[in-house]
C-alpha cells in the first residue's frame, strides 16, 4: 500500500501519475472527505467495480447504486440520461 498526500494545488506530477496508474490497474483508492473516508475506483474498469462491490460486501445488483464523480456536469450525459429539467437542477 502506498500513501500519497495530495493537495488542492501544487501536487507533484509524479504523484498524480501514480494515482492514475493505480486507478488504471483496477485498484481501489481511499479518499478523505469532510466527514469520513470513502473508497473509490476507476468507474470504467469492470475489474475495479467488481473489487469495490466485493470489498463493500454488496452483490452485482448494487452496481447501479454507486456514486459517480464526473469531471464536469456535461460529462454526466456519457453515463446517464438526464432531461433538461434535471440538467438545470
Amino acid at each position: 500500500m502506498t500513501r500519497l498526500k495530495l493537495y488542492e494545488n501544487f501536487n507533484r506530477q509524479t504523484d498524480l501519475d501514480q494515482v492514475v496508474d493505480v486507478l488504471n490497474e483496477g485498484e481501489l483508492i481511499l479518499l478523505p472527505t469532510d466527514l469520513r473516508y470513502v473508497v473509490g475506483c476507476h468507474a470504467l474498469r469492470n475489474q475495479a467495480v467488481e473489487r469495490l462491490l466485493k470489498w463493500k460486501g454488496r452483490g452485482d445488483d448494487a452496481r447501479n447504486k454507486l456514486t459517480l464523480i464526473c469531471h464536469s456536469i456535461s460529462q454526466i450525459s456519457d453515463f446517464a440520461r438526464i432531461d433538461n429539467e434535471m440538467f438545470r437542477l
